[in-house]
């Protein structure tokens, strides 16, 4: 069995390539069982954010599980398989588990710590889970990287960068705001 990563996030696209290659909410669990539905994926679980689209698949064969995965995105969006090949990393066995390890504990956000992927990360699983297209392999690896995460930001400051990251932009909102207000009223004096 190999364990596949593919994600396509703000490390290697910009935003407009993002937002082309975004589930929406409503389209996840159809997403999910199309992928599972693909020649030589096993297990599937996929994340959708803003920053990143994620696609872990458990595949009998890694490069047929590699094409396949790529190739329902491309088919899903719309989007040359060639585009997507080149939008996507991948990787595979311990680098894909590594991988998921960095994601689920905030050690690959654009805030370093970042606890809201953690939850995104959790309830990608569940849905997953509860969609049956996970299996053996992912209900045990998907638990033990949400646990690992959860004590990473309970016993070590990771999460700290995060919370100064999100007082800095309060303390740059309550700046802005008051500039704003002088701006609109001067606009809607004239």
């Amino acid at each position: 069995m190999h364990i596949i990563a593919l994600s396509l996030n703000y490390k290697k696209t910009g935003v407009e390539e993002r937002e082309q290659v975004t589930f929406q909410d409503e389209e996840v669990v159809e997403a999910l069982h199309k992928l599972r539905e693909q020649k030589s994926i096993l297990e599937a679980t996929l994340l959708s954010t803003c920053n990143r689209t994620e696609l872990y698949v458990v595949s009998d064969q890694e490069h047929t599980g590699a094409y396949y995965s790529r190739k329902f995105l491309a088919d899903w969006f719309d989007v040359e398989y060639e585009k997507i090949k080149d939008m996507t990393d991948m990787k595979v066995a311990d680098e894909a588990v590594s991988h998921l390890f960095k994601v689920t504990a905030g050690l690959d956000s654009m805030v370093l710590g970042e606890t809201q992927i953690l939850g995104q990360i959790r309830d990608a699983f569940l849905t997953a889970q509860e969609e049956h297209t996970t299996g053996t392999i992912f209900n045990k690896l998907f638990k033990e990287a949400i646990t690992v995460a959860k004590r990473g930001h309970s016993e070590t400051a990771i999460s700290k960068n995060a919370d100064r990251f999100h007082m800095q932009r309060v303390e740059l909102a309550k700046r802005i705001l008051p500039m704003l207000r002088k701006a609109v009223c001067r606009y809607r004096c004239r």
